[in-house]
């Protein structure tokens, strides 16, 4: 009996973490990063990030370095810049 509770318990906390996901502000327009390859391998710095916001139609943007933790959300208003170890940006996406 205590498995059976058990299983039920994983299962329903996996299942929560399938639950959708709050809907968009109304006209908000999701970040869109496709004219942005031409930053690949540049420092973000405070200009760079302002600007790649900008011409993603982002919110909000992020910066992750290697074995940084994160969330996992998926924010559809939000620009994420992934750096390499020398601190470049080697991959953009949103999200």
């Amino acid at each position: 009996m205590q498995s059976r509770l058990l299983l039920t318990a994983t299962l329903l906390a996996l299942l929560a973490g399938c639950a959708s996901q709050p809907a968009e502000r109304p006209g908000a327009q999701a970040c869109n990063a496709t004219r942005l390859a031409h930053l690949v391998g540049r420092m973000p710095d405070e200009a760079t990030l302002e600007k790649a916001r900008q011409q993603a139609n982002a919110e909000r943007v992020r910066v992750v370095a290697p074995g940084m933790v994160v969330t996992l959300e998926y924010d559809a208003q939000r620009l994420t810049l992934y750096t390499d170890e020398q601190g470049r940006i080697k991959l953009i996406s949103c999200g």
